[in-house]
């Protein structure tokens, strides 16, 4: 990962100028639209803290494999780059910012989160400590917490830029019929739409994303057991997305397992799924992710699930982006259509 420190840090620059000369503010805060790539940090750091131990540590948390793709990814893109740069207002707009301040006049360790603080969305978290150890311990007990900080802020941010561009229509329609609401970008398509289950497609030339949402009647807990949404999840897919040949169907692939873990949704309990799918019978796959809460007000169980179908580029923009959407769910009061 440290090997792309200069390329990148080139790349980044030139993002910068682009950035710096079409600056527009937001309109909620006020503050300049940040900048940098899709799922990128900035690292400032001394460089002799970042060829050290301290940079390794932080460019194999932060640059470390995402999980659930077919090929070997990093959660983010990491860039380190001098102290100095923070002078330039150009690098302050950044979206991701990781601040490493060691210096021995300190008497103790601080960690400053500030959120929307030179741009918007942004995140800037510094950690401050009078020593390499210190500051690798405290690394080490909050790395979790910093990388969720960090995701987060990225996925608003892609939400932003997709909202920019909602297919309001396909919302409303959600609305009406399923008694829930989710933002989606504009070229998409309700493929397929069943009692309990509907499928939305945006199918540019190069790649193609699917959504997923299907639900049924809540009755306990075990529904949030991995295999059972795994199983939940090929009958529903054998049912309803076929493959390009007679008596091919998506499934989940078999080769890899899928991993699970509990998350925050919105400030509602949910599993988010990762893992990869395949055709019986045919030649296409890919990665998925999948989210199964429950919907209090209507009284079901509801999973909502991105995939994505890129033969031959890298997928984790793509997955980010369906992330991104499925977080916009939100659930409506069952009024009508009974």
């Amino acid at each position: 990962m440290k090997t792309k420190t200069i390329l990148l840090s080139i790349f980044l620059f030139s993002n910068f100028l682009i950035f710096q000369s079409c600056t527009f503010n937001d309109r909620e805060t006020g503050l300049p639209r940040s900048s940098g790539k899709t799922s990128e940090l900035l690292v400032i750091a001394k460089k002799a803290r970042w060829d050290s131990y301290i940079g390794d540590s932080i460019s194999n948390f932060f640059g470390q494999t995402q999980l659930g793709l077919p090929q070997d990814e990093p959660i983010f893109d990491v860039v380190c780059l001098d102290p100095k740069v923070l002078a330039d207002k150009m690098f302050k707009q950044h979206h991701n910012i990781f601040i490493v301040d060691i210096n021995p006049k300190l008497k103790k360790v601080s960690i400053d989160n500030k959120k929307n603080f030179w741009a918007s969305p942004q995140r800037i978290i510094k950690i401050a400590a009078p020593s390499d150890t210190a500051f690798l311990r405290v690394f080490e007990k909050n790395k979790e917490n910093l990388l969720y900080l960090f995701l987060k802020n990225e996925r608003i941010r892609t939400q932003n830029t997709l909202s920019a561009f909602e297919d309001a229509s396909i919302r409303r329609k959600l609305k009406k019929k399923y008694h829930l609401s989710m933002k989606v970008p504009g070229g998409s398509y309700i493929a397929k739409q069943e009692k309990n289950f509907v499928w939305i497609r945006k199918e540019p030339q190069k790649y193609s994303l699917g959504i997923l949402i299907y639900y049924s009647k809540y009755t306990d807990t075990l529904a949030f057991k991995l295999e059972n949404i795994i199983a939940k999840r090929d009958s529903v897919t054998k049912k309803y997305i076929p493959g390009s040949v007679k008596n091919s169907y998506m499934t989940t692939a078999k080769l890899v397992k899928p991993t699970s873990k509990v998350v925050n949704f919105n400030n509602l309990y949910a599993v988010e799924v990762r893992g990869l799918w395949e055709v019986e019978n045919d030649f296409m796959g890919g990665p998925f992710l999948s989210y199964t809460l429950v919907d209090e007000i209507n009284n079901r169980i509801v999973t909502a699930e991105g995939f994505v179908y890129a033969p031959n580029v890298d997928k984790r923009d793509y997955l980010l982006q369906l992330e991104a959407i499925l977080y916009t769910l939100k659930f409506e009061k069952e009024t009508e259509n009974k």
